[in-house]
């Protein structure tokens, strides 16, 4: 009889790790489990056309509530990392969307989808409330205002949200604006763990390209020099090249790793160029969109090679703005950005771009620094100051008076957005 093989002591402790995450996992799905003619009947949608698909998930209204419904799923890990962004929205918090309940349904044997009950946001997302040549300066401050906010509170909390951009801001009829979308958002402890409790130890390629960090973007470089020194590694034969190659390839992944004491900071990024977004609505403009629009033509089906063609234009324009992002000093470019799109620069912009878009991610202010900043502003602080209660009344003035935007809505889907992730 074959011996049994005999396990390493690191296969042992991942092996343990595995049950462990099994046995919670199972304790997690057997406590949220609800029978699927039950949850339909409970959470009827107010209008079937009105469905909004996601690159995961759908979303609807129900009465007075938002639902969520998940992809189905039926491995481990894609289960474990939606308990894990349960776990995270059920963290109270004003600038957070509230988490009203949730259920794991089981339509078929070893099939699940995963359903969050929220608050239904009265007016949709916020890029629904941006104007096609951008908000006003004090409208946008106001937006960031609470943005700022929130990522105080999550970053005192141990989440890195990781996708901050309009499209994950949920506007409010009485102006509150809250965070929502935890899917790609890491915790951070002694180390950081993302939502497959995984740790990590390089930043992961996820988000959006628009709102990306530098130093994420530089993640899609290093994974291109990869790619080209593993070609170089085949094409060798002597034993001693490709000892060298591996050692190159060490040295290349070690200047990557995560630096946990400024991981908070790829959301400072993300909020700057999100405040820059308010500002001009750059990504939906011709110039700067990265994913470019393909006309509807109902009489005519897109070819494969024109299909193969976009797709290649899509990639080069994700390349380069990747480039862009990792080359450019943003605290300037963005001024350069807002006075073309505009015509003029404001000084307090200036400001909020340079705690924001640095490129070395400590020189980046915290949330906290900057919520307490905007309230003490040190030009006329009396007229530019901006503390919760003006910015709620500021918000709530906006979009009323554009006749409330996208309403009762829990998401916009992907308007102006090229998301991407990929995990190492």
């Amino acid at each position: 009889m074959a011996s049994e093989k005999t396990l390493t002591e690191e296969e042992r402790m991942w092996a343990a790790e595995h049950e462990r995450r099994k046995v919670k996992l199972g304790t997690w799905v057997n406590s949220h489990t609800l029978n699927e003619s039950v949850f339909t009947r409970r959470f009827p949608p107010n209008d079937p056309k009105a469905l909004k698909r996601g690159a995961t998930s759908t979303f609807f209204a129900s009465g007075q509530v938002a639902v969520r419904v998940s992809a189905e799923m039926h491995e481990f890990d894609t289960l474990n990392r939606v308990m894990n962004e349960t776990m995270i929205m059920e963290t109270p918090s004003p600038y957070v969307v509230r988490l009203l309940d949730t259920f794991v349904v089981i339509p078929r044997p070893k099939i699940f989808y995963v359903a969050h009950i929220l608050e239904l946001a009265d007016f949709g997302s916020l890029d629904t409330h941006i104007p096609a040549r951008g908000m006003s300066v004090n409208a946008a401050l106001a937006c960031m205002q609470q943005i700022f906010s929130g990522l105080a509170f999550l970053h005192s909390s141990g989440i890195v949200h990781y996708d901050i951009k309009p499209q994950n801001v949920l506007v409010f009829r009485n102006g509150r604006l809250k965070l929502t979308d935890f899917d790609i958002s890491l915790r951070v402890g002694d180390q950081v763990v993302d939502n497959s409790d995984d740790v990590l130890e390089r930043y992961q390629i996820a988000g959006s390209a628009e709102y990306m960090a530098p130093e994420v973007a530089r993640i899609f470089q290093w994974i291109a020099e990869m790619e080209e020194t593993l070609q170089k590694m085949e094409q060798k034969a002597q034993s001693q090249e490709e000892k060298k190659d591996e050692q190159e390839e060490e040295k290349i992944s070690d200047e990557y790793n995560i630096d946990i004491r400024n991981i908070y900071n790829v959301d400072i990024f993300s909020a700057g160029m999100t405040f820059l977004q308010l500002l001009t609505n750059m990504w939906d403009t011709p110039e700067y969109r990265i994913k470019p629009v393909v006309p509807k033509i109902e009489s005519q089906k897109i070819s494969q090679k024109e299909l193969e063609s976009f797709k290649e234009l899509v990639k080069q324009r994700l390349q380069q703005s990747y480039k862009d992002r990792v080359e450019k000093n943003w605290s300037i470019e963005a001024l350069r950005i807002e006075k073309k799109l505009r015509g003029n620069a404001c000084k307090r912009c200036k400001s909020l771009f340079r705690y924001t878009l640095q490129s070395d991610p400590s020189s980046r202010k915290s949330a906290a620094w900057i919520v307490n900043r905007m309230t003490k502003w040190t030009w006329r602080p009396g007229r530019f100051g901006f503390d919760d209660a003006k910015s709620k009344s500021i918000v709530a003035q906006m979009v009323q008076s554009r006749g409330g935007g996208a309403r009762g809505g829990t998401h916009s889907g992907t308007r102006g957005e090229s998301k991407v992730q990929l995990r190492l």
